[in-house]
């Protein structure tokens, strides 16, 4: 834990050391209340900061908490990336049959 206040916490997070990962270090920003990532800034293995992920407009539906917006800000490429939550529906009824034990063993497409 890098930071931790009545608002926010902070998280650095690593790979296992001998494990390949795409980042060499992600530090994760949380809002404590309600739990929701603000933001992950990652890393790569030299330590060079390459990207941010940053989560806003928050709506709680159905007591869960999403984001309505989601922006990728890639410092390598220098591409910003914005992704806005214009409709969703949460926890619909999930037919019985979609669970079959040929569904679950069938290769994805």
């Amino acid at each position: 834990m890098i930071k931790f206040d009545n608002s926010e916490t902070e998280i650095e997070l690593r790979p296992k050391p001998g494990v390949w990962a795409p980042y060499g270090k992600i530090n994760l920003t949380i809002r404590n209340s309600p739990s929701v990532p603000l933001s992950l800034d990652c890393f790569d293995s030299n330590g060079l900061f390459v990207k941010t992920i940053l989560y806003k407009d928050y709506v709680n539906e159905k007591d869960i908490q999403i984001a309505g917006e989601c922006r990728v800000i890639d410092f390598l490429n220098g591409t910003i990336t914005k992704m806005i939550v214009v409709s969703r529906k949460i926890n619909l009824p999930i037919s019985d049959d979609i669970f079959n034990k040929a569904n679950l063993s069938a290769p994805p497409q």
